[in-house]
């Protein structure tokens, strides 16, 4: 058995193993709280950008300050972001980080103010960046109780973005009752493990370059996927893709090859403890790259949602990584949520082996319905530096 078939094999065990001990924006931790999937809030399965009536409706009373305070009585009692009776649905995603980037530079004289150490000798952290992440209108066409079509573009895109990145996705969604199946197909994210909204997790990086991810959180390949789930507790999904942005991303991917995905998802519910769990994993690869998550999850309304993944990936050139993320959220009230996380990611090309871990320690604030603030404290260790930073997201969203 190769490295990478028992690493996936170990991750498996110890995901399914705790889960037993024990995709506004689609944090996950809802889904785990609510015991309600992606789907609820959003127009896709999957989770992430536009939102459905509920969706919308749910962020617009989530705030510290109610719209009724403010003088602004009609936004409380509108129902839903949609025209013609509903069948055409509009949104935005408005995303602001400030943040160091890059790698601390050495200083032998010294800096006080921002000082940082690599364990040897001082050194000078990045200076302090305001990035604009996201700038996404959405439009969504109902034209059918069965059919959605979906799109957005993301406007603050540029070429400086993460190699395998595209600025829209565009899908049409297809609920077929009779097989009690979806079908997703467009310019579409294959559906790889959990989707997060953070694009600093090392869930799909490399820990020699914990940077750039393998998999960026804007990636997107024509294709399809069709989601199968005949009871309310079971999902299987399988999808097909061309790889055109995965070759950008991963310079061993060869061009005449397709990309494949096969996902298979549990969503037991422990009704006397009103726990809500998941557990799963899902494969994706092309040709000689491979990527494998296996992931668990419990969450308790208004008290934790828990998750737990691992991510492990084979590349040509005898190059192997392997990434680990635990994270525990605690919702204080709907305006409020402390969050905190710990990764530890590994890389192994040719022999020599690369670590890279990371500690983030956080809040989302939500002072009105459709504003988030997320301050953090992030840690990043890795074989060549240390560098602790605080950051603040602002997320604004309709």
């Amino acid at each position: 058995m190769s490295r990478f078939s028992s690493v996936a094999v170990v991750v498996s065990l110890v995901t399914t193993a705790l889960l037993c001990a024990v995709d506004a924006e689609a944090v996950p931790r809802m889904a785990l709280t609510a015991g309600s999937p992606c789907a609820t809030c959003h127009v896709s399965p999957q989770g992430g950008g536009a939102r459905n009536d509920i969706g919308w409706g749910s962020e617009n009373w989530a705030g510290l300050v109610a719209w009724e305070k403010l003088g602004l009585t009609s936004l409380e009692e509108a129902e839903e972001p949609g025209f013609v009776d509903g069948r055409v649905l509009v949104g935005v995603d408005i995303r602001l980080q400030a943040a160091r980037l890059g790698a601390p530079t050495k200083d032998p004289a010294g800096n006080p103010k921002d000082a940082l150490f690599d364990g040897r000798v001082p050194a000078k952290a990045p200076d302090y960046l305001l990035i604009p992440m996201q700038l996404n209108p959405y439009l969504t066409v109902l034209p059918t109780d069965w059919l959605a079509l979906y799109g957005s573009y993301n406007l603050a895109w540029h070429k400086r973005n993460y190699p395998g990145s595209v600025a829209f996705e565009a899908s049409a969604i297809a609920k077929i009752k009779a097989i009690h199946s979806t079908l997703r197909a467009g310019m579409i994210q294959p559906s790889i493990g959990i989707r997060y909204d953070d694009h600093t997790m090392l869930l799909r990086a490399d820990a020699a370059n914990p940077r750039t991810p393998i998999i960026p959180p804007n990636y997107a390949e024509p294709g399809a996927e069709l989601m199968w789930q005949p009871k309310s507790w079971l999902q299987v999904t399988a999808g097909g893709f061309m790889n055109s942005q995965l070759q950008d991303s991963v310079a061993s991917v060869k061009q005449d090859n397709l990309a494949w995905l096969a996902r298979a998802t549990v969503l037991p519910q422990l009704m006397d403890w009103r726990v809500n769990t998941w557990l799963g994993m899902s494969a994706y690869g092309s040709g000689d790259f491979m990527m494998f998550n296996a992931f668990a999850g419990a969450g308790k309304d208004k008290t934790f949602a828990f998750m737990l993944e691992g991510a492990a990936t084979r590349q040509a050139g005898d190059r192997e990584t392997l990434s680990v993320m635990a994270k525990l959220d605690a919702p204080l009230a709907s305006w409020l949520t402390l969050e905190s996380r710990i990764e530890h990611a590994t890389s192994t090309r040719q022999g020599k082996e690369r670590q890279t871990r990371q500690l983030v320690v956080g809040a989302r604030f939500l002072p009105i319905g459709y504003l988030k603030l997320i301050p953090e404290y992030r840690l990043l260790h890795t074989d060549e530096y240390v560098l602790g930073q605080y950051t603040l997201q602002a997320h604004a969203f309709f």
